[in-house]
This record gives C-alpha cells, sequence and structure tokens, in this order.
C-alpha cells in the first residue's frame, strides 16, 4: 500500500511541475520595454524638490512644480516661464504642458504642438493647492522631449 501512496504522490508532484512549466513557457519571451529618456524624471524630481533647495533665493516651502502652477494661475504666468526655463533647460528640445479641467498651455519651452512628430513624453499629477483663496483642484503636467 505505501508504494501506490508513493507513487500517486509522484504522479501528482510531476503533473503540478509539468502545468507550472507550460504556464511559464507559454508567456511571451519579448516583453516591450519602455525607452523613455532619462530627462523626463526631471518632471518627477521637480514634483519632489523644494524651491529653495533648488535656488536658494526663492523663499517659499513650495516644492517646484506646484509653485511653477501657482504662479500660472494667479496671472504670474512670465515669473513661472523664467522659473521653468531655469529649471528644465535640456536640450535639444523640450517643451512643459500645464492642464487643468478647461485647458493645457505650454509653460517653456521650444516646442509647439503642432511640430510634434517623434518625442518622448510623460504626465503626471500636480498637488492640489490654492489660489487668490479659491481652490484650483485636479492639475496635471506633461514633459516633451523631441528626438
Amino acid at each position: 500500500m505505501k508504494g501506490f501512496y508513493f507513487s500517486l504522490d509522484a504522479i501528482l508532484a510531476s503533473s503540478v511541475m509539468l502545468s507550472a512549466f507550460m504556464m511559464v513557457s507559454s508567456q511571451p519571451t519579448s516583453m516591450q520595454e519602455r525607452t523613455d529618456d532619462y530627462r523626463l524624471d526631471l518632471l518627477y524630481s521637480s514634483n519632489l524638490q523644494g524651491m529653495e533647495e533648488w535656488n536658494e533665493s526663492f523663499n517659499t516651502n513650495k516644492n517646484v512644480l506646484p509653485y511653477l502652477a501657482k504662479q500660472y494661475y494667479e496671472g504670474n504666468s512670465s515669473k513661472a516661464k523664467s522659473v521653468c526655463e531655469s529649471y528644465f533647460s535640456i536640450e535639444p528640445s523640450y517643451a512643459i504642458y500645464i492642464e487643468n479641467k478647461k485647458q493645457v498651455k505650454k509653460l517653456c519651452g521650444d516646442i509647439n504642438s503642432s511640430e510634434i512628430t517623434d518625442v518622448d513624453s510623460e504626465t503626471i499629477s500636480i498637488p492640489d493647492f490654492q489660489t487668490n483663496n479659491t481652490f484650483k483642484g485636479y492639475s496635471r503636467a506633461t514633459m516633451v522631449i523631441g528626438n
């Protein structure tokens, strides 16, 4: 009787191993990898880096990207553009777009949306903020880098 249980156990283990092997081998072997440009990481760091950490002349506790959005939506678009150009100055071509529920506007950069052909891009959310005691709500930033 011991031999029967041993044989049954061996057959069961073999079938489980065989089915596991077949499941693994049926997966596609080539996964398409993202080839995003490493410069797109600058968008993520701008959302995390404080203004004073980047440039000590700014006396604010806001991070760079939320600061740019706040300046833009308060009507200081020229200030937002100059800070944006200083922070995101990369070569050869790039653009930073900011959007909310109503509009998409370019903050800085030298790529126009009509010229976009071969680019890498990344979009992230900007934390909620208030301007002029008005809640601005959800907004996003997109960085586009020309190839």
